[in-house]
C-alpha cells in the first residue's frame, strides 16, 4: 500500500499513470471551479472569488507544463536517457493529492472577499471559523507534502538519480517551475 501511495511509478506503466493523472486533473479542476479554488502556482493554491469554469483547467495545464519542463531538464542533466513521458506521468500523478483540497471549501467559508472588510471584521470571521481554518491548513499541508514526495519519487525513478546532486536539481527545477507558473498564470489572467 505504501508503494502505491508514495511511489506508484515503479509498479504501473506510463500509460496507466497518465490516464489516472488526466482523470484526477479533470476532477481537481472541476472541483476547484465548484468550490472557489485557484491553483495559482505549481506549489500553491488559494481559495477565493469564483472565476469562469475554465480558469482552473488553464491553471493546472500551466502548472503541469512548468513542472514537467523544469523537472525534465533537471533529470536530463543527471541522466541523458531520461524520457519525457516519465516526467509527464510523474507530474500528473503527483498533483492528485492537491486535487482533494477544493472539497475543504464545501460550504464556501474559506472563500472570503477581504477587500471590503475591516480588520475587526476579518478577525471575527477568522475566530468564528478557526476550527475549519486549522483543519484545512493541516490537510493542505499534508496534501502538499504528499505531492512533493510523489513528485520526488517519480523524478528519482525517471532520472535514476541518487544523492545530493539529484536533490539539488530537483529543488532547482521545483523553484523554477513555481516562479515560471506564477508569472504565466498572472500574465494570462490579466
Amino acid at each position: 500500500m505504501k508503494q502505491i501511495l508514495f511511489n506508484p511509478f515503479q509498479r504501473y506503466s506510463e500509460i496507466q499513470l497518465i490516464v489516472f493523472g488526466i482523470a484526477f486533473t479533470f476532477i481537481g479542476s472541476w472541483s476547484a471551479f465548484q468550490f472557489g479554488l485557484r491553483y495559482d502556482g505549481a506549489l500553491d493554491l488559494h481559495f477565493g472569488m469564483p472565476r469562469p469554469w475554465f480558469i482552473p483547467f488553464i491553471d493546472n495545464a500551466i502548472n503541469s507544463l512548468c513542472l514537467t519542463l523544469f523537472l525534465f531538464i533537471a533529470a536530463r542533466i543527471i541522466n541523458a536517457k531520461t524520457r519525457l513521458v516519465d516526467l509527464v506521468s510523474t507530474v500528473l500523478v503527483a498533483r492528485a493529492p492537491l486535487y482533494l483540497t477544493p472539497f475543504l471549501n464545501f460550504d464556501g467559508s474559506l472563500s472570503i472577499d477581504t477587500t471590503q472588510k475591516t480588520l475587526s471584521e476579518l478577525q471575527a470571521i477568522l475566530f468564528n471559523n478557526i476550527g475549519l481554518v486549522v483543519v484545512s491548513a493541516i490537510i493542505g499541508f499534508v496534501a502538499l507534502v504528499w505531492f512533493i514526495a510523489l513528485l520526488f519519487n517519480g523524478y528519482k525513478t525517471a532520472s535514476n538519480g541518487k544523492g545530493g546532486k539529484a536533490i539539488l536539481f530537483f529543488i532547482g527545477g521545483l523553484l523554477l517551475a513555481e516562479i515560471s507558473s506564477k508569472i504565466l498564470i498572472m500574465y494570462i489572467n490579466h
